[in-house]
């Protein structure tokens, strides 16, 4: 559950980034590009993580997530062909990126890592989380505890012992002759503080940091206004905003946030869910509707072009599977011994083709997460070929779509190692099947209970990939979801009522995975247990052990 308001384009549908895996790759890269704007000129870095499954140390080779740090730290995008050199480019550069195992007691989130950067005479350390879908948070700077998402851009004026509250209203004057300021604070090490900000230690070192958050980044001028101004107090320095959808000082109200409050909408205004999700995303985000259904369409876009690279299948995956979604086109398109099951045909192949093309570290559209993106993409793009759905009717059912993801983020999240592999796949259905009933002429109540049905069919999978890569049995439960989505969305369209409300059917699913034992959403349980995965997780290891300097 995110303490910010959500995004359809920033928790849900998107970002377009480099797989294998959104949360260790996407992430990792994301931890990376906030932290090294906290000291530009740092020319060593070591990355600490935690070693143990479902954390960063054991995907560190596998995942490439070393190299998506060494990435991140470059200045790289989560989009960035060149993520995979990440380690061998820092090096040219005569960057020095290392990596040491360390424990995070009593830390909310498993993705955690920090990294101390360091220069010529300066020596600064940041700890962060990624939670999910590549979305991250920036939880402490130097022991002060803060809570940053890339939301925003932020002027950032760090102290050794100063009292700050001296310098707030002369740092305000400078910010807001340039651009508007959402909000500003100042950070303390006090107790309530770090615990809002996802960790449940006590710690104060009395450091302050005076964070501004701003509309637009600073002028030359306006950064120099303020670094004099901070001169013999502290030291000042500058983070970009990073999600596609950025904070506004001036925020539109809501039009819902729960699901009773969309139903309340929807009967209040005679909009359908589409249009709710237009007009929420508008206000999320200060967009015209133009803009919000043009970005809808360039993710059908990118998932069309994602499902062709995967479909020419010229890569390799990362792991040890082997790809198979061209064989499986070519068998589906000649009928060639494949029982016939109509549209979920081309699901099936699109869906594989995806996955596969991410497990190769190729780019993909999360949607909700790498590990799921094969199923909304492999519905969308067989509906589009058998109904002849047009560019506008895909960017549509995409909406549709975000609109479910929009209250699983709200309620729960979609991180598999937080929640097991129902955080990510039953939610890609829950999306699919909607998108599905919407494009198909069904009502908002039956978009619903489509989505509700995936959740109820899907409640319990557990996250277990094989020797951890994003493979087996992750590109097959892809197609399988797809296949789930498409017969809920039937169901739903005949009449069928699966009893349980949206909202509730969620709370349910954050619930399970809330009491999951560790080794079902942590990539020990499952599939995992076989000796044949654990043969292949022995050589995988030894292949790719990672040696912590």
């Amino acid at each position: 559950m995110l303490s910010q308001n959500i995004s359809i384009f920033n928790d849900v549908l998107g970002p377009v980034i480099t797989g294998p895996s959104s949360s260790h790759t996407g992430g990792a890269v994301r931890i990376g590009l906030l932290i090294r704007n906290l000291l530009p000129e740092f020319r060593k870095a070591v990355v600490f993580v935690e070693d143990f499954p479902g954390a960063y140390g054991p995907t560190l080779e596998g995942f490439k997530s070393a190299d998506a740090f060494a990435a991140g730290l470059l200045g790289m995008d989560v989009d960035d062909a060149r993520i995979r050199f990440g380690r061998k480019i820092a090096e040219e550069r005569n960057l020095s990126v290392r990596f040491s195992p360390r424990t995070f007691p009593n830390a909310e989130y498993v993705g955690m890592a920090a990294i101390q950067l360091s220069s010529e005479d300066t020596i600064v350390e940041a700890v962060a989380a990624s939670i999910g879908g590549g979305m991250v948070r920036l939880l402490e700077i130097d022991g002060v505890p803060v809570d940053i998402w890339g939301s925003t851009n932020e002027a950032l004026i760090l102290s050794c012992g100063a009292d700050l509250a001296e310098l707030e209203e002369a740092a305000l004057n400078i910010v807001e002759k340039e651009t508007k300021v959402i909000r500003k604070r100042i950070c303390k090490g006090d107790r309530q503080e770090y615990q809002n900000a996802g960790m449940k230690e006590e710690k104060s070192n009395g450091r302050q940091i005076l964070e501004i958050c701003t509309e637009d980044p600073l002028s030359s001028e306006g950064r120099k206004a303020l670094e004099d101004l901070a001169r013999n107090k502290g030291r000042v320095c500058y983070l970009d905003a990073i999600l596609t959808v950025s904070e506004r000082a001036e925020q539109q109200p809501l039009p819902f946030t729960t699901v009773p409050e969309l139903n309340d909408y929807l009967e209040r205004t005679g909009c359908g869910m589409m249009e709710a999700a237009v007009r929420y995303e508008m206000a999320v985000s200060g967009w015209s509707r133009e803009k919000v259904l043009h970005y809808a369409e360039s993710m059908a876009r990118e998932m069309r072009r994602s499902a062709e690279e995967g479909l020419a299948g010229e890569f390799q995956l990362c792991g040890f599977a082997k790809t198979h979604a061209k064989t499986l086109c070519e068998m589906t398109e000649t009928h060639k011994k494949l029982l016939p099951l109509g549209i979920a045909d081309k699901a099936l192949y699109y869906a594989m083709a995806v996955m596969e093309l991410n497990g190769g570290m190729g780019s993909i559209v999360t949607c909700p997460t790498a590990g799921s993106s094969g199923v909304v993409p492999g519905m969308l793009l067989a509906m589009q070929d058998e109904m002849e759905l047009t560019m506008e009717e895909a960017a549509e059912g995409l909406m549709v779509a975000g609109l479910i993801g929009l209250f699983v983020a709200i309620l729960a999240n979609f991180d598999g190692s937080d929640g097991g592999c129902q955080a990510e796949m039953s939610s890609a259905c829950a999306m699919g099947a909607a998108m599905a009933c919407y494009l198909n002429g069904g009502s908002d109540i039956q978009i619903q209970r489509a989505a509700v049905m995936c959740f109820e069919g899907l409640m319990g999978l557990v996250c277990d990939p094989i020797a951890v890569y994003v493979e087996v049995p992750c590109i097959l439960r892809n197609p399988m979801g797809a296949s789930v989505a498409f017969t809920m969305a039937n169901l739903a369209s005949s009449g069928y009522d699966p009893i349980v409300p949206l909202d509730e059917i969620i709370i349910a699913m954050r619930d399970t995975g809330a009491g999951m034992p560790p080794d079902l959403r942590c990539q020990r349980g499952g599939t995992c247990l076989t000796p044949t995965a654990k043969r292949i997780a022995a050589e995988m290891e030894e292949k790719n052990k990672f040696r912590f300097e």
